[in-house]
């Protein structure tokens, strides 16, 4: 773990390998292509703390790396939605204060949860209501 927080990635690669964890492989499969395209090393290191369970970490190196958005993606796919409209907010203000980038986001948040869930269709007002502070009925069934 160590080779791969210093993104000592040979090191890091023979240490996976050596213990067969393809899921962290897999993840250095993707560094590496990303680096090669160009893509900044703090958004590698980001999404090693995500791996790590360390979200707030891996949202503050995306933040850092100027990729809010991903912060707000990967709260959003946690279900942790008051952490993503916070960097909703952050990413908004960041982008010169325009609070339909917030919207947008939510409105997204809501037609997923309706498709993905599928709660009898309620899921999706009332994740939107949630996020933006209203009270909306739960689900009846």
């Amino acid at each position: 773990m160590a080779a791969l927080d210093g993104m000592s990635l040979v090191v890091a690669r023979k240490s996976f390998i050596r213990i067969r964890d393809m899921r962290y492989i897999e993840l250095l499969n993707r560094i590496e292509k990303g680096l090669r395209l160009g893509d900044p090393e703090r958004v590698f290191q980001a999404e090693v703390f995500a791996y790590q369970g360390k979200y707030q970490e891996a949202a503050k190196m995306y933040a850092k790396a100027n990729r809010v958005e991903r912060a707000m993606e990967m709260f959003s796919d946690l279900r942790q939605f008051d952490e993503a409209k916070a960097w909703a907010e952050e990413y908004a203000a960041t982008k010169g204060g325009d609070s339909g980038i917030v919207q947008e986001f939510v409105q997204r948040w809501g037609a997923q949860a309706q498709q993905g869930l599928g709660c009898r269709g309620s899921v999706g007002p009332e994740i939107e209501s949630s996020v933006l502070g209203l009270h909306a009925p739960r689900c009846p069934h």
